[in-house]
């Protein structure tokens, strides 16, 4: 019995535990603010501040972190031919994090429209296709 009572106590101060009684709207808006503020600290720990201009290498991860993947020297050979939207000081490149987001979003749109050929080749094998089954 001393023991149930040692093991007891030791519980009962390591696991402070407070019984609480509350209502279920009160229970619901308890949990809701607890959740928007640790939902808040986080996101003001994670989110980066949004530079102005980016170097080559930070708008490779910027267009990386975008989903659309391109090479270091696909880049720099696209900024030579002014494919890209950049700004040149001497050797030095910088790009604009809007401009660079909306080419890189026209590329993907221009990449996406299929031409009357590719619908027609498409169609036919989808034919053949339905003749094998």
């Amino acid at each position: 019995m001393r023991g149930r009572l040692l093991l007891s106590n030791y519980y009962q101060t390591i696991f402070k535990m407070e019984l609480i009684v509350t209502s279920q709207e009160n229970l619901a808006m308890i949990v809701k603010n607890a959740v928007s503020e640790a939902v808040g600290v986080l996101t003001l720990t994670t989110k980066k501040e949004e530079k102005k201009n980016l170097s080559l290498n930070e708008a490779l991860e910027f267009l990386f972190e975008k989903g659309f993947r391109v090479s270091k020297s696909q880049l720099y050979k696209l900024t030579m031919e002014n494919k890209v939207p950049c700004k040149r000081f001497g050797r030095k490149v910088i790009f604009d994090p809007q401009e660079l987001q909306g080419w890189a979003e026209s590329r993907v749109n221009a990449n996406t429209e299929q031409s009357p050929i590719t619908i027609a080749v498409a169609k036919s094998a989808t034919r053949k296709m339905k003749g094998y089954k």
